[in-house]
């Protein structure tokens, strides 16, 4: 996982620890993501169980599409619809411990202020 949130800090999307249950390990969570490598670092050396938090929104540009392993097929067409729209077609796509996937967009806000 170190190898991964170290990948995605470089690609320039700041990361922070999440526990198995997905809450996180830092005391202000999503505010404490961080690009910075030696940070990272020294978090999955303390957590060496940790999973890669990454904020969305505003905060980074990106919208994730979270697609249930049980819902897979209406995820997939949902997906692809999103990938048709916004011509996002080879956007990363990383696989849950569930077996189901997240699906990375673009963020973007409208004139009117609605996401």
């Amino acid at each position: 996982m170190i190898d991964a949130a170290l990948r995605y800090a470089r690609d320039g999307w700041p990361v922070f620890p999440c526990k198995p249950d997905k809450s996180p390990y830092t005391q202000h969570g999503f505010k404490d993501a961080t690009r910075d490598e030696s940070t990272i670092k020294e978090w999955w050396v303390q957590y060496p169980d940790a999973f890669i938090g990454i904020p969305t929104g505003a905060m980074t540009k990106l919208c994730v599409i979270d697609i249930d392993s049980k819902n897979a097929a209406q995820g997939a067409a949902s997906s692809k619809v999103l990938a048709e729209r916004f011509g996002q077609d080879d956007t990363r796509k990383a696989t849950t411990r569930n077996g189901g996937r997240h699906v990375y967009f673009g963020y973007r806000r409208s004139a009117a202020g609605h996401t």
